[in-house]
């Protein structure tokens, strides 16, 4: 298989997505209480955890306020 190369914003995106998927587990939330808090369907919320479909800036925020934590970009 061919090697990809991420630049900088994607490969973000995937540590977000990563740090997401792992503090939902961790903290013993479902995605439908992410999608319902930030008014989206669970599945978008999938698409976005596998990256299918770009995380915006205010999901972004969003998300890290009901995980009470934060994510550093860059």
């Amino acid at each position: 298989m061919p090697r990809v190369k991420l630049n900088k914003a994607e490969y973000t995106e995937h540590r977000f997505s990563d740090l997401v998927r792992g503090e939902l587990v961790r903290q013993g939330k479902k995605r439908q209480e992410l999608a319902d808090y930030l008014g989206k369907t669970p599945q978008v919320i999938g698409q976005k955890l596998a990256g299918k479909v770009v995380w915006t800036l205010p999901e972004m925020v969003n998300t890290m306020e009901f995980l009470d934590t934060q994510f550093i970009i860059g």
